[in-house]
Formats: C-alpha cells, sequence, structure tokens
C-alpha cells in the first residue's frame, strides 16, 4: 500500500511541494502500464487456446484454469491483486475497494470455478473431455475434485499472508512514530475513518473466508471463486466512480482550465461506471432470457470480457490523469 509521496517544503520557506522525482514518478508510470500488460497477457493466452481448440470457447474466462492458460490465469490474478493493494488511491474510498478488490482476485485464481465446458478439458490421461450425447458439456466430478488439494495448500497460504499483513498494518497505524511512514500527517491513524473503516471491511472479509474455509470447506469450494469474482467486480466499479467524485470535488475549488479538465474527467470516469453497470446487468438480463443458444451458455464469459475491457480502459485514463501526481495525502 505504498506510493510516492511528494516531498515537503524545506522548514520555514514557502510555496508549494517539490514534484516527485522523476524516477519515482517513471516507476509509478511503468507499474501502472504493467497492469495493462498483464490483462493483454491473459486475452493473448485464452486466444492461444481458443485457437487450439478449433474455435470453441468456454463458459468463462476461469474455466480456462482446467486448461492450458491455467499458469498466465492464476498468475495475471495474482499481478494484479497485488499491484491494486500496493497503488493508493486519491481517497480513503478508491484506496479501500482497491485494497478489497485487490484481496478477492488471489482466491478468484486459487480457487476454479465448478462450471466448464468440454472444449480442450482434457483429463489425466491427456484426452479430450467430451459430453454424453445428447447432455451439457461439463467437467467431470474428478477433474474438478482433483484441484481441491492445491486449493486447500494455496488458499492456507494466502490467509497466512493476509493475516500478517493485517496485523503488519494495524501495528503501523496504532504507532504515532511508524504511522508516518505510511500517511502524512501527525498523530495516530488507528481512530481515522480513511483507515479503519477499509481496514474493518478487509479484517471481516477475511474472517469471513478463513470461516467458510475451516468450517464449509464443500460450500467454499463450490461458491468462493463466484462470491470473490463477483465482489471484486463490484469494487472495481466503486473505484471508477470513487475517482468521478473525486474530480467533481476538484472542480468544486478550481477556477478556469484546470475547473474544466477535472469536470471532463469527472464525466469519462463517471462514463465508464455507468457503462460497467449497464453492460453487466444487461448481459446478465440477457444472458438468463436466451439458455438455450449459444449466447445463453456464454454470457459469463461475455460480462467477463467486457468489465475487463472496460476496467483496462478505465486503468489506461487513469494513468494519463496522474502520470505527473505523487500519493495523495492521507
Amino acid at each position: 500500500m505504498a506510493q510516492i509521496i511528494d516531498a515537503p517544503p524545506p522548514a520555514g520557506s514557502a510555496g508549494p511541494a517539490a514534484s516527485p522525482p522523476g524516477m519515482a514518478l517513471r516507476t509509478y508510470l511503468f507499474l501502472r502500464v504493467s497492469m495493462v500488460g498483464v490483462i493483454l497477457g491473459l486475452g493473448i493466452s485464452v486466444l492461444a487456446e481458443v485457437h487450439s481448440s478449433h474455435g470453441c470457447f468456454q463458459r468463462s474466462i476461469s474455466a480456462y484454469y482446467y486448461t492450458s492458460t491455467r499458469a498466465v490465469f492464476v498468475s495475471a490474478l495474482v499481478t494484479l491483486g497485488v499491484c491494486m493493494i500496493v497503488l493508493w488511491g486519491k481517497n480513503w474510498v478508491e484506496d479501500g475497494a482497491l485494497n478489497l478488490a485487490g484481496m478477492l482476485a488471489p482466491v478468484v485464481a486459487f480457487v476454479p470455478t465448478s462450471d466448464a465446458n468440454f472444449c480442450s478439458v482434457v483429463t489425466a490421461t491427456g484426452a479430450t473431455v467430451a459430453p454424453p450425447p445428447g447432455q451439457q458439456p461439463d467437467v467431470p466430478t474428478s477433474i474438478i475434485n482433483g484441484a481441491q488439494p492445491p486449493i486447500d495448500n494455496n488458499v492456507f497460504a494466502y490467509f497466512a499472508i493476509i493475516l500478517v499483513a493485517l496485523i503488519g498494518l494495524v501495528i503501523l497505524a496504532a504507532i504515532p512514530g511508524l504511522s508516518a511512514l505510511i500517511r502524512d500527517g501527525d498523530g495516530v491513524w488507528l481512530t481515522d475513518r480513511s483507515f479503519f473503516i477499509p481496514f474493518g471491511l478487509a479484517v471481516a472479509l477475511w474472517v469471513f473466508g478463513v470461516l467458510m474455509f475451516e468450517k464449509h470447506r464443500e460450500t467454499f469450494y463450490t461458491h468462493a471463486h463466484a462470491f470473490s469474482a463477483t465482489t471484486l467486480f463490484l469494487f472495481i466499479v466503486v473505484v471508477v466512480f470513487a475517482n468521478a467524485w473525486s474530480k467533481r470535488d476538484d472542480a468544486r475549488v478550481q477556477t478556469g482550465s484546470a475547473r474544466t479538465a477535472s469536470r471532463r474527467w469527472m464525466w469519462v470516469y463517471g462514463g465508464v461506471g455507468i457503462a460497467m453497470a449497464v453492460v453487466a446487468v444487461l448481459i446478465w438480463v440477457l444472458g438468463r432470457a436466451n439458455q438455450g443458444n449459444s449466447f445463453g451458455e456464454h454470457w459469463v464469459l461475455i460480462i467477463e470480457i467486457s468489465l475487463i475491457s472496460l476496467f483496462a480502459l478505465f486503468w489506461i485514463l487513469q494513468t494519463v490523469d496522474r502520470r505527473g501526481d505523487g500519493a495523495p495525502v492521507t
């Protein structure tokens, strides 16, 4: 959860804070651009798998876990999760939503979907999985069950890492001298709503996940993926709208060209957020109403591709908008 901190002016001097060092800005820029590269890499891997399966598409991107795309799929989600956590948001709502989305991304990777179709999915012997005559394509139970030992190992390790991070963060936020390491300003950050609301949600999410994993393992296997993926996208939509709201606040105190620019970015971010919400609902409704055709079978895949593409667009636009910024004052 670290980013570039604008250097304060020397003691006793007047004027604005110094600009962030060029090397720091380039690092920040390429970290953001690399996230788009990761999304692009995942898309290329999926398309290569579609080509190798003679144009047959899985019912969701998550179903490619069971294909040769697995390594790219898992590594892409873990990378995106880490990047979303380490990058600061301009306000505590954006930052908190980014952190929570970042927490969920590895769960989507480590707990595969229990729904996939037959094309390019193979058994342990290397034979292509095909549905019985007259039945819907599906992955044999043996393949899904075979993913459970890796789930147990990976999720246990991940929950342990998150616990260490949460403990470390609350220690830093509770001690005045250490709070300055992770934010600007004096005093204890622990009692500020910009800390305890997002942190409380993160703890609640971790506790919920641990309880489901320990007490309801079969339910966790079945539903953790869908819950995490859906909630992740909801937090991303919150991030987009938080940016629009931030630009609205900026425009209220600015004048001239700066105000015009902030209002323009407010409408751009708001438009992307509205598009994400409308596209998700519209495709869901149409998909549920067309269960008997190809669109109805692949509506989850279409939603995922649409939302990921819109997120990539938002991320590119935000990178352009913030290319010269340091970290916000927390």
